[in-house]
């Protein structure tokens, strides 16, 4: 597809002219209330996708349920694009100027898939998902190293207070140190990256077009990686299809409420709202395998909670701000958007 590198070459060039990147683009209107309240969804969608995940992979291996989930999302947004009157038309769903932001965010995206599909799989649910789930920590250093976006240094006490939390929720063990633990870790720094991605399609992107891409190109690689490495045996019944389709559906609406959460508020500022999958995590995991919560989770959740209201408050009105190049001469490129 070198047709495809060449135009986005082109586009890139053209918004350089226009001081790059985001700064010369219209921002989002914030709604921050609308913003956490589709997070929360999210994160129930979140929990409940990881609760099939792990239900189902006795029976199948990490690359099929990937497989299964993608292409169940992408049935899913082809049956609202056709009946939707709001959404934009089956020849008009790919047309974009903003392939590279589209292809960080879905190649980072379906990576990410992996290894948290992985981490499910091959941990307990615990252990596996703390590393992955992260992923907020490193939305601010994207933000930065991509977009230029200064970090906001006292954000970190939001998020180390929230980490902390989690840390409690979790209880840590040696499987902590497992050398395969850097895969979720992998797969936090790739979410975090595809988040911000996700935040500068929403400037101009219908998130029917953002999920669009995502879900097409998931289908067209774990298809691939599925064939290329088939596992010695899928155990297909009623019961283990269920749950692979559940997990899909679960991981559709994830996608939809985080993309739509994306469009009335900063990512930097909602994503550590994510946390509370663990407490809902928990709650599932107590009534299907029976494991009490302890008191180091109610701990855990108190200072996740303090955590992300400082986070609210600590955060700037002038949230986006951008750190000039230190060898660029010109002015303009500090001001923010």
């Amino acid at each position: 597809m070198p047709f495809v590198f060449l135009y986005d070459i082109q586009i890139y060039y053209r918004l350089k002219r226009k001081k790059a990147m985001i700064q010369h683009l219209e921002r989002p209107k914030k709604r921050f209330p609308m913003a956490v309240g589709l997070m929360v969804g999210a994160t129930v969608a979140l929990a409940a996708q990881a609760t099939c995940v792990k239900l189902a992979s006795p029976y199948f291996s990490t690359n099929f349920l990937c497989f299964a989930r993608s292409l169940v999302n992408l049935v899913m947004l082809m049956v609202w694009v056709f009946c939707s009157g709001s959404a934009p038309k089956v020849s008009q769903l790919f047309r974009t100027e903003n392939y590279r932001h589209h292809a960080v965010r879905s190649i980072c995206g379906v990576a990410a898939l992996y290894c948290f599909y992985f981490s499910i799989t091959h941990f307990a649910l615990a252990e596996g998902t703390l590393i992955f789930y992260s992923f907020p920590l490193f939305v601010p250093i994207a933000a930065r190293l991509w977009l230029r976006v200064k970090l906001v240094h006292r954000l970190w006490w939001g998020l180390g207070i929230a980490f902390l939390g989690l840390l409690f929720v979790l209880r840590p063990g040696k499987d902590l140190f497992n050398p395969w633990a850097i895969v979720p870790l992998i797969g936090a720094m790739l979410s975090g990256t595809a988040v911000v991605a996700l935040r500068t399609l929403n400037y101009t992107e219908p998130w029917e077009r953002i999920t669009a891409y995502y879900f097409t190109l998931s289908v067209l690689v774990t298809a691939v990686v599925f064939y290329l490495f088939p596992a010695q045996q899928e155990t297909y019944t009623f019961t283990s299809l269920s749950l692979a389709l559940l997990a899909g559906i679960f991981a559709a609406f994830f996608q939809v409420l985080l993309t739509l959460s994306a469009k009335f508020a900063p990512m930097r500022l909602i994503s550590p709202f994510i946390y509370l999958s663990f407490i809902f995590g928990a709650i599932i995991q107590y009534f299907i395998w029976g494991e009490g919560i302890p008191a180091g989770v109610i701990i855990g959740f108190f200072l996740i909670i303090v955590g992300t209201v400082l986070l609210i408050f600590l955060y700037p009105k002038n949230d986006l701000q951008f750190k000039p190049k230190a060898s660029s001469s010109r002015g303009g490129r500090s001001r923010g958007g």
